[in-house]
């Protein structure tokens, strides 16, 4: 993985290029990631820009304690976890199977077919989930992290998680087995 150290030092001393670096390395791994948890393009656009804004100003902030990548995708559940209530409270999850039509990946056609697939099952399985437990299985079933770096995205304690993500699979594997045709 690259060091950013530097590029971080130049963006803590108003650098707008290393600044643009940064968007330019994290933007499809911060819209991946949105999109897997709201699975709504327009939302998970907005997203991004909102990563990228909390990002820029609070940057002279940022600590090393964790690495960038880390740093970013927590600013990014952050906004994902806020939208995810604000659209648990609105309803408006139930729209988001029919938005998955219209997402544009990347230019591998297959991997296109594929991700809006897999967009659609999330939503199909996960829309009347709750929040946390949402973003929890995205992160570690979906994206692979380690346990130990979803619990400094989150904030969650390690048994939270343990919870969560045993609460989330056993609502997908009762939703799937629902589903599932005789």
């Amino acid at each position: 993985m690259k060091d950013y150290n530097s590029t971080i030092e130049r963006c803590k001393k108003g650098d707008k290029d290393a600044f643009r670096t940064i968007v330019m390395d994290f933007q499809q791994m911060i819209f991946r990631l949105a999109i897997k948890i709201i699975c709504d393009e327009a939302e998970a656009e907005d997203i991004v820009q909102e990563t990228f804004i909390n990002a820029r100003l609070s940057i002279k902030s940022f600590n090393n304690k964790s690495s960038l990548k880390t740093w970013l995708y927590r600013i990014t559940c952050n906004k994902c976890y806020d939208r995810l209530r604000q659209m648990k409270n609105k309803e408006t999850m139930t729209d988001s199977i029919e938005n998955m039509e219209n997402i544009q990946y990347d230019n591998d056609m297959e991997n296109d077919i594929s991700n809006k697939e897999l967009c659609r099952l999330i939503s199909l399985y996960t829309k009347d989930m709750p929040p946390m437990q949402k973003l929890v299985f995205t992160l570690k079933d979906m994206e692979d992290l380690p346990s130990d770096e979803i619990c400094k995205i989150t904030g969650i304690t390690s048994l939270q998680l343990k919870s969560n993500l045993y609460f989330a699979r056993k609502f997908i594997r009762n939703k799937f087995q629902k589903e599932k045709p005789l």
